[in-house]
């Protein structure tokens, strides 16, 4: 947990975010949560960092843990994670905070536009830095709440490109259900639009979410992360992403072969 003064700070700037908890700063909008979280580096106390986190509302949950639609850590211009000392926070702090400003600042406001929304989705999913399917689920839920079948549409084209780069053996293994399976489940949940909002009212109930500032969802063009033209660097992360998943499968063969098992 970051210090009282440091938290402070951080709350000071940025006035819409209420505090959730001793570590973490948030809005509601619609159906999720959104906001920023500080946390000690498990490998040095004396260092913190800064992200950016996402929760959903739509979803019945146990707990918290289990709400999570993204988490994105605050990246320097060259993409490496922000370290900030402890001790040289005074100095750094109007860097880091321009910082944050500039990567999601778009979203932790009053009114939040689609286009900002989606720039910062965009950035996560380019990173390979998230789980893609809880981004998915979310846009998607997105479109319900707004009740933008438009906009559905596009998701669900977006979903149906993407998984067309997946891997079936490897989707299968890694999440437990076929991709067909997925979609078929995404599409019985998302096909009750009061069932969702029925349970976005039920989390409502918690009193520590419903005394969280209200921001407004603003339509406006956005672009999705399919549709985006692709820079050399774009398709050259995919390649490495592709490449490591590709080598991961081997390995998995390979290992089941030695062990006299069938790779499904």
């Amino acid at each position: 947990m970051v210090s009282h003064k440091i938290f402070n700070d951080w709350k000071g700037a940025f006035p819409f975010l209420k505090e959730y908890t001793k570590s973490t700063l948030y809005l509601r909008a619609g159906i999720v949560m959104l906001g920023l979280r500080l946390e000690s580096s498990n490998f040095d106390s004396n260092t913190y960092l800064i992200y950016l986190e996402c929760r959903s509302l739509w979803e019945n949950k146990n707990s918290l843990c289990e709400s999570f639609v993204f988490y994105y850590y605050l990246r320097s211009k060259g993409n490496i994670q922000f370290w900030i000392f402890d001790n040289h926070h005074d100095f750094y702090f109007p860097k880091v905070l321009q910082r944050v400003k500039d990567q999601f600042g778009g979203i932790l406001e009053e009114k939040i536009r689609l286009s900002s929304l989606f720039n910062v989705i965009n950035q996560i999913t380019v990173s390979f830095d998230c789980n893609i399917l809880s981004i998915f689920e979310f846009e998607l839920a997105l479109s319900i709440y707004l009740n933008d079948p438009e906009m559905e549409a596009r998701i669900w084209r977006q979903i149906d490109m993407k998984f067309r780069h997946f891997k079936k053996k490897d989707f299968l293994i890694i999440h437990g259900i076929t991709m067909e399976e997925w979609k078929q489940d995404l599409r019985v949940r998302m096909s009750d639009r009061e069932a969702l909002m029925a349970q976005v009212e039920k989390n409502l109930e918690s009193r520590r979410i419903r005394n969280l500032n209200e921001a407004q969802f603003v339509i406006d063009d956005f672009v999705l992360d399919s549709e985006q033209p692709k820079s050399m660097s774009r398709r050259w992360k995919e390649f490495r992403e592709n490449f490591r998943n590709t080598r991961i499968g081997l390995w998995r063969q390979l290992i089941a072969k030695i062990n006299g098992e069938e790779y499904p």
